[in-house]
């Protein structure tokens, strides 16, 4: 599905994370260290902003629609919360099976975020919430530029 102009610029962050999913899934024991500097490196300069923006713009602008304690809102909160303290595990250092859970919930996250609750954010908005938004968006990405999106 076509992702509106509005939402764009967080779908090119997911498939950034997506990517990063790939390598925590596929981390060996030989390079368990390397992913997990990548993984702290991604959370610094990209995942801890997307997460930030998703909270304080993008959820409140649906739950005015679907409600605070809608199904998808709780799910991608407590998908950030579990996500965020995966992460800082990352810093006492981690087995490589914790990596793989680490890239399946993360890609699990995004893959819902883009399937399901995108999808009903652009349906619920109206022209102008949407817009409103994305502006929000576009002004946030002015200061948080992510080095690959």
């Amino acid at each position: 599905m076509k992702r509106s102009n509005e939402l764009a610029v967080l779908s090119r962050e997911h498939h950034v994370a997506l990517e990063l999913g790939l390598r925590l899934q596929r981390a060996t024991d030989a390079d368990v260290e390397t992913v997990t500097q990548e993984a702290l490196q991604f959370w610094r300069e990209e995942g801890r902003e997307h997460f930030r923006l998703e909270e304080e713009l993008l959820l409140p602008a649906f739950a005015r629609h679907a409600g605070a304690d809608d199904e998808d809102v709780v799910r991608v909160l407590v998908a950030h919360v579990d996500i965020r303290r995966r992460i800082g595990d990352l810093k006492t250092g981690l087995a490589v099976e914790d990596l793989h859970a680490l890239g399946e919930r993360l890609r699990d996250h995004v893959r819902h975020e883009e399937r399901t609750l995108f999808g009903r954010i652009e349906a619920a908005l109206s022209p102008e919430e949407l817009s409103a938004v994305g502006s929000a968006l576009q002004l946030a990405g002015q200061a948080h530029r992510p080095p690959r999106a």
